[in-house]
């Protein structure tokens, strides 16, 4: 079970960090995936056409690794099932000429340990825990709910909404 957390913060990390930085999002999951050798996966944008954009992905690559050293994880532990992440980031480093990748990981875990951001991790880790796969628009509300942006009151709605949408069912009339 904790190797499942660890695999849960990991992913939120990188989903927070892509919802801080604007990058497109489509599921995370902590189901693994054998055949593909993954513990978990997000699917997100990589394009980076500029240096900024391959900044932000830069980031959004170290964020599982930084998420879980943030929670207090040893980065040992923090790194496994890094290498796809890190091999990604070095390209895009080395591509647009970035600082390297151990100043990317130590800048990305001081930016994962500001309170909004754990804040977010955390939320984020246990709804995947619950669900263990989640569509990226109800995670940005699990986001915004963490943040203070939204109420619990709109967060049960919202709960409401999804489920009904993933089990397929129409919105009841008074629901509208």
């Amino acid at each position: 079970m904790e190797n499942l957390r660890i695999t849960a913060i990991h992913e939120a990390g990188h989903f927070v960090a892509g919802y801080r930085m604007n990058i497109d999002n489509l599921e995370v999951s902590i189901e693994p995936d054998y055949a593909d050798n993954r513990l978990g996966h997000n699917l997100q944008d990589d394009s980076h056409w500029s240096a900024k954009e391959g900044q932000d992905q830069v980031t959004a690559l170290c964020a599982g690794y930084a998420a879980v050293a943030a929670s207090g994880y040893d980065p040992e532990i923090a790194s496994q099932g890094c290498g796809n992440d890190f091999e990604k980031a070095g390209q895009i480093i080395g591509f647009w000429g970035l600082p390297s990748l151990e100043e990317q990981k130590a800048s990305t875990v001081e930016w994962m340990r500001e309170a909004k951001n754990m804040r977010a991790v955390v939320a984020v880790a246990d709804e995947l825990m619950n669900q263990k796969t989640v569509a990226s628009d109800f995670l940005w509300q699990i986001v915004a709910h963490a943040d203070g942006e939204c109420t619990d009151e709109e967060l049960k709605m919202f709960r409401l909404f999804y489920a009904q949408c993933k089990q397929g069912h129409e919105l009841s009339p008074d629901r509208q």
